[in-house]
């Protein structure tokens, strides 16, 4: 053994015997880490799949996942948000391929089946650890009369922002306008920089004023809401 090791110099011998250093790189994205989470202890605990996209889930969907199997009569338009856990793709017994979605939002989780364009029109948005923005239908089916779900358009909830957000209204009450309060607004407008128009409606009891910004537009984001809660708390996203 002793000769073994006299094969060996100083310089390798201390190498070989240090304490391996572990790395310190985050190897999970947020996705991954609610996905471990989920499968681990049954729940979310640092977050939800959704939470990035809360203001469009927020103003953009008028139903949750739940509703779904709530409606009793047709509904002409409603829409939902979800997060793809996982998609099955399978043949039927006519040849052509139908899907079976495992979604998720905050209300809780839903299998969705989609047959024909209902689901081929949109097949490529359905990957595992989508998030994703659904318009929607309830119709009847014509040859049992029961109640069936119908996509009329699925995108990105990423792209939602673009799509469908114009402009951010922020009301402001007139008694707090003043010099100082106006240099804040500025200078929190001007940290989110974006293609979003501005507008500001300032009120009291006896008017109501509005104005739309031809200096500045904004980027809309959970972040943008946060900083112009300190000067108004009230907005509409239209």
């Amino acid at each position: 053994m002793n000769n073994q090791l006299e094969m060996f110099d100083e310089t390798t011998m201390t190498t070989m015997t240090e304490e391996p250093v572990l790395d310190n790189t985050e190897t999970w994205d947020r996705l991954e880490k609610l996905n471990k989470e989920k499968t681990v202890l049954g729940i979310y605990i640092s977050g939800h799949p959704l939470d990035d996209y809360y203001l469009e889930v927020k103003h953009f969907c008028s139903h949750q996942l739940k509703d779904i199997d709530l409606f009793h009569s047709p509904v002409k338009s409603f829409s939902f948000s979800g997060y793809i856990q996982s998609h099955i793709e399978k043949i039927g017994k006519n040849d052509k391929p139908y899907g079976i979605l495992f979604l998720e939002d905050y209300s809780g989780s839903k299998e969705l089946r989609l047959f024909g364009d209902n689901y081929i029109k949109f097949r490529n948005y359905f990957m595992s650890q989508s998030l994703l923005y659904f318009s929607a239908s309830m119709i009847k089916r014509k040859w049992d009369g029961n109640l069936s779900l119908k996509l009329n358009e699925v995108m990105l909830l990423s792209d939602v922002s673009r799509k469908l957000i114009n402009k951010i209204n922020f009301n402001i009450q007139l008694s707090d306008i003043n010099k100082s309060f106006t240099e804040s607004i500025i200078s929190i407008i001007e940290k989110h920089p974006g293609k979003h128009h501005l507008k500001l409606s300032v009120y009291n009891k006896h008017i109501n004023l509005n104005f739309l910004s031809k200096k500045y537009q904004v980027k809309i984001s959970s972040n943008l809401i946060h900083d112009m809660s300190v000067v108004s708390k009230e907005y509409i996203l239209k």
